[in-house]
């Protein structure tokens, strides 16, 4: 049997060159050949499977059980998924998630609540979002919209080899559909290469080409304390 090293390559070699700072996030896909090869330079991984999360309850590394109480005693009633994302990026400060085709959208709802309610928040989150082209429908979730750190790796249908690496555009007017997709570069597998070695997490903060900034602000008065 042969074993289907493409997606493998291509994510161990933007892994190894792009994430390897912090705890990466697996969310391992049965249908998904992927093992991350030993030329791939990462700290660690946590690897979790969204369709085999209840077989696992009970058996995770960090009690699930006591993060569940702490939130219901908050009247807070939270998912598997979600509990378990809390709790990796608490415990193992993750920061950068691989998630493969269906799973994604379930993924973005689950970290959506779940950076809200951890305790520990990354400033430097980075998202590689893997999937067969035409076999996923484009998300409307404000989710693309409003992080700059999104690379989709899209594989090619007839070749099998070729990988399209896109991002979201993220700057620029609301008008302008800043969650666009703009492609970067290709991977191809074969060749073990990348057509145009272009940076795949350029920094889009630097300029936001007239992107609107909500700023929330408060009425408390007052304004200045004098101590006596």
């Amino acid at each position: 049997m042969l074993i289907d090293l493409s997606w493998s390559l291509v994510l161990s070699a933007i892994i190894g060159t792009y994430l390897n700072e912090s705890t990466i996030c697996i969310f391992w896909n049965d249908k998904f050949e992927f093992q991350l090869l030993h030329n791939a330079k990462y700290i660690s991984y946590v690897g979790i499977n969204i369709d085999r999360l209840n077989a696992n309850k009970g058996r995770y590394i960090v009690d699930t059980g006591l993060k569940k109480k702490e939130l219901q005693d908050k009247h807070l009633t939270l998912d598997d998924l979600v509990i378990k994302l809390i709790l990796s990026i608490e415990v193992t400060h993750c920061e950068t998630f691989v998630v493969f085709d269906k799973d994604i959208d379930r993924f973005v709802d689950a970290f959506t609540k779940a950076s809200v309610y951890s305790i520990w928040r990354s400033l430097h989150n980075k998202f590689v979002f893997a999937h067969i082209t035409n076999e996923l429908q484009e998300s409307r979730n404000h989710f693309f919209e409003d992080q700059p750190n999104i690379l989709f790796v899209v594989r090619d249908n007839s070749s099998a080899l070729s990988f399209d690496l896109k991002t979201n555009k993220y700057v620029g007017p609301k008008a302008e559909k800043p969650s666009q997709m703009i492609l970067l570069d290709r991977y191809f597998a074969s060749e073990q290469r990348f057509q145009l070695g272009k940076s795949l997490f350029a920094d889009k903060l630097k300029n936001l080409q007239g992107r609107e900034v909500i700023i929330a602000g408060f009425d408390y008065p007052p304004y200045s304390v004098i101590k006596h």
